[in-house]
């Protein structure tokens, strides 16, 4: 099974670091491509 990074773990590990976020929704956005799916299988 594999565990993706969500947003919130993200935005803690952000601020942990002290990195500026410009667009959360880029980060979101980039978060959220390796859970692609086609067809029901993983891309």
């Amino acid at each position: 099974m594999t565990v993706y990074l969500d947003l919130e773990d993200a935005l803690q590990a952000i601020d942990r670091y002290g990195f500026p976020i410009r667009d959360i929704g880029l980060l979101a956005s980039a978060l959220a491509r390796p859970r692609t799916t086609v067809m029901g299988a993983e891309a």
